[in-house]
């Protein structure tokens, strides 16, 4: 079979039953073809082949990455994505209307009749579909007789009934019957045992004696629902399944216009009558709840969650007089990246992303490759063209006049637009002005790139004009956030919202959605029914500070809080008992006071006027630095603190050279205080001055790590200055205390073997030899000391590293136990000699 023949996935009205169908045609056309035998890997290259470009884009949004602990994605974990992808897709209206619609035809025997109703009803969803089924066949067959004497049947009559009264409680996620309950039934029903514990809204634990399944049953739904059962008297409960079930409750909508605020969540509580053959039936219920769900409306706009957007709205690249037109060669790209970068290529001009340049042009950037373990991504080093750029200083409004909006909300949801900038095209001048060259000829953006100094302000005009007529809508830069007094009206600004983006053609994310939640976490702060709060992250740095364990260490500590002390009241005072400590004749003895102290202090460091509210108005400076073992950063406005963050290295990240280390810093900083830093100019403080130069080194003179680092504050508007390390006390401080607990993930900057490529041809006993001969050599023993000790001053540096002192930044420690200085080896004294004849062999 020639592997064009198969059909292209198209989702129609019924997007679920659509990809049924095509999933059945493509598992037939597997076998038909020979693929159903081969690799995994030819398998989902044949999916991606065929599967058309609606399947493809939504790919692409679902990020599907192997399993843990497998390297080769499989075609069935793709089925499976796509499985539960579709089911959140399934229209149990229209699956409804076709299954009532439904008779038997002329000649059709009732087993054709049947089988038609029962395929029908599986995407129905019914809560009771053998009632629906036998309603549906006494009302659909030919043979009147029959259908006469099947309405004249009457059913069973209810057993007794016995009454319990439940409460709806939407915060719970199981369902929960006191045993005290059931010792009133005439017939206790058998308890199978559950050791599995569960929590309280107060994070107690709650006693469970065992589990049991009842058939709960509703006026108009049945379903069976399992109980936990407990040996506290309390009060039984029906969680938010078992509600949405049996139609209890939409998610959060008031019952009887009445909605009970408790802390546990209870919307309502309801008579709910017990039969004793473990039989529950639910009575007198209100019916009058709004059928929208949010759910339900996002399912309604699935096509606003697929596919990359394009807004109705041309950008235009304005540049600066007298500016000077950059040209670069293409770049040599590594072989074994041909083909990926080639096809990545391919993709992004299917997409509409990039298109060929024929033309000659007066700007050529170059590409820039970074190949991650599960993704490649390919940009372009903007730097040239950055200088000269004119930003269209768009004010970007603050976080606090944003979320003034937010004020007495208690349902929030927040959309992230997919790939953001590039839902914005930028005019045919300014196209060809983002020209970039590769191997294979030059292409140029049709979209708005990452990278350029006008994108973030750009983007952020397109999305308040969109929706600069809903005041409960939050655009901030491709964040979304959308809060509402009730769930009512949460509903009717989603449809606004999301019929907005399908004019104009906007896209989010499904992935970052959150949908319809209490609380959400955006613009730096936590956002709630009960008002606005800082982010616990950008306090966790002081609030989890470490205990002293040493005079040196309390000594770091104490200079912060001295630096601080003119922002908190009295601070000072709290510190005598713990100054008493640094005297030259005491001795070190931490005992109960000096704790009260220590976590008093804390506390002050934490509370207003010492941590201060974020001022888009006013300058923003990053303060960073980096340790042996950790990194540190703060963000200020007017010298003050605004938030706080450290972390821990890991044992890769430690073997950094410094500068690496420092780098990683900046980079840390920035993206930890991403909601403030993005898009506006960020002065970072650093007391490494080497770092001040490296950013205008062009990307080939630098380590291939560096290169990677530079690339992420690409994003950024940063202008580094160098401040002496006394003078960055803070900073300092909290990356010497890292939180043991959190790492900085640097996914972006990991180590490729390409930091060892002049070792390419040697072999892994050469290898060894070499880390042995390294280890043994007391030259060479000094300088890993200093790598992993920190340099101090050269007048303190250990006797042979001394000679090493003038590149000390550029040092680092391969997890071979291999110095190199950037992607140059450090050879050993003993190899030298032999290192050096083998390098002439080629000149003799």
């Amino acid at each position: 079979m020639n592997i064009q023949t198969i059909r292209r996935f198209e989702s129609g009205r019924n997007p679920a039953e659509a990809w049924k169908f095509w999933k059945q045609d493509f598992a037939d056309f597997l076998e038909a073809a020979g693929y159903a035998k081969q690799t995994e890997k030819t398998k989902t290259a044949v999916f991606r082949h065929v599967c058309g470009d609606e399947l493809k884009a939504q790919y692409r949004c679902l990020d599907i990455k192997p399993k843990e602990g497998e390297t080769e994605l499989k075609l069935e974990q793709i089925l499976d994505e796509f499985d539960k992808f579709f089911g959140d897709y399934k229209n149990e209206i229209f699956a409804s209307f076709v299954f009532l619609e439904i008779k038997q035809k002329p000649h059709e025997k009732f087993q054709e009749f049947y089988t038609r109703l029962k395929l029908a009803a599986e995407d129905c969803n019914y809560d009771k579909p053998e009632r629906m089924l036998r309603d549906k066949i006494v009302q659909g067959i030919n043979d009147k007789p029959l259908q006469e004497r099947l309405l004249r049947e009457t059913s069973r009559k209810p057993k007794s009934l016995q009454e319990v009264n439940f409460k709806l409680d939407t915060g719970a996620q199981v369902n929960v019957l006191p045993f005290e309950i059931l010792q009133n039934w005439e017939n206790i029903p058998r308890i199978k045992t559950n050791s599995r514990p569960i929590l309280d809204y107060s994070n107690n634990q709650v006693p469970i004696i065992g589990e049991l399944i009842l058939t709960v049953k509703n006026t108009n739904s049945s379903s069976k629902c399992k109980f936990l059962i407990t040996s506290l008297k309390s009060s039984p409960i029906l969680g938010l399944n078992s509600c949405l079930k049996l139609k209890l409750i939409k998610r959060i909508y008031q019952l009887e216009g009445k909605c009970l605020e408790k802390q546990n969540n209870c919307v309502s509580n309801e008579s709910i009558q017990v039969q004793n053959d473990n039989y529950v039936k639910v009575c007198n219920v209100d019916n009058s709840i709004v059928a929208e769900t949010p759910v339900s409306i996002i399912n309604e706009f699935h096509d606003v969650f697929s596919g990359i957007g394009k807004l109705n709205k041309v950008v235009k690249i304005h540049l600066k007089d007298n500016y000077t037109p950059s040209v670069a060669a293409a770049r040599k790209i590594p072989l074994a990246l041909h083909d990926k970068v080639k096809a990545e290529l391919n993709r992004m001009e299917n997409m509409g992303v990039i298109t060929k340049v024929e033309q000659p042009t007066e700007w050529v950037s170059n590409i820039v490759v970074i190949d991650n373990p599960n993704k490649l991504r390919i940009c372009i080093d903007p730097r040239p063209l950055n200088e000269a750029i004119k930003i269209p200083h768009y004010p970007i409004p603050s976080a606090g006049r944003l979320m003034t909006n937010l004020q007495g909300s208690t349902v929030f949801s927040l959309f992230d637009a997919t790939n953001g900038f590039w839902q914005l095209a930028l005019d045919e001048e300014s196209s060809y002005l983002t020209t970039f060259a590769t191997p294979w000829g030059r292409y140029r953006f049709l979209v708005l790139p990452f990278g350029l100094n006008n994108s973030p302000e750009e983007f952020q005009k397109a999305m308040e004009e969109l929706f600069e007529n809903e005041p409960n809508v939050i655009p901030y830069f491709d964040d979304i956030c959308i809060g509402s007094k009730t769930m009512e009206e949460h509903c009717k600004t989603l449809r606004i919202v999301l019929n907005i983006a399908r004019k104009s053609n906007l896209k989010f994310n499904p992935v970052k959605t959150q949908l319809a939640k209490s609380s959400i976490t955006c613009l730096g702060h936590k956002i709630s029914g009960k008002g606005i709060e800082p982010d616990s992250k950008k306090l966790e740095s002081i609030e989890k500070f470490p205990t002293p364990q040493n005079k040196q260490e309390l000594q770091r500590f104490l200079g912060m809080v001295t630096y601080l002390a003119k922002f908190a009241p009295n601070l000072s005072n709290l510190t005598h008992s713990l100054r008493q400590l640094l005297k030259k004749n005491s001795v070190w003895l931490w005992d109960s006071n000096m704790k009260r102290d220590f976590e008093l202090i804390k506390k002050k460091l934490l509370e207003a006027p010492c941590l201060q509210i974020f001022d888009s108005n006013k300058p923003v400076i990053l303060s960073v630095d980096a340790s042996t073992y950790g990194l540190g950063a703060v963000l200020l406005q007017n010298s003050q603190p605004v938030a706080y963050g450290s972390v821990s290295l890991t044992n890769t990240q430690q073997r950094y050279a410094q500068i690496e280390k420092e780098l990683l810093a900046v980079i840390f900083g920035l993206e930890h205080f991403n909601y403030y830093t993005y898009g506006r100019n960020v002065t970072v403080e650093t007391d490494h001055k080497p770092l001040l130069g490296l950013s205008k080194k062009p990307y080939d003179s630098i380590s291939p790590r560096l290169q990677r680092m530079l690339l992420r504050l690409n994003k950024y508007n940063v202008k580094l200055i160098y401040v002496p390390g006394k003078q960055l006390v803070i900073a300092d401080t909290i990356s010497r205390a890292q939180l043991n607990d959190k790492i900085f993930n640097d996914d972006n900057v990991y180590e490729t073997p390409a930091d060892l490529c002049l070792l390419a041809t040697a072999s892994p006993t050469r290898w060894e030899e070499l880390a042995k001969l390294t280890k043994d050599d007391p030259e060479l023993d000094d300088v890993v000391y200093h790598i992993k000790n920190e340099w101090p001053d050269k007048i303190n540096t250990r006797k042979y590293a001394k000679q090493f002192w003038h590149c000390k930044d550029e040092l680092y420690l391969t997890k071979e136990g291999l110095i190199c200085r950037g992607s140059r080896l450090v050879v050993p004294n003993e190899s030298r000699t032999d290192v050096l004849e083998k390098i002439h062999t080629s000149h003799r």
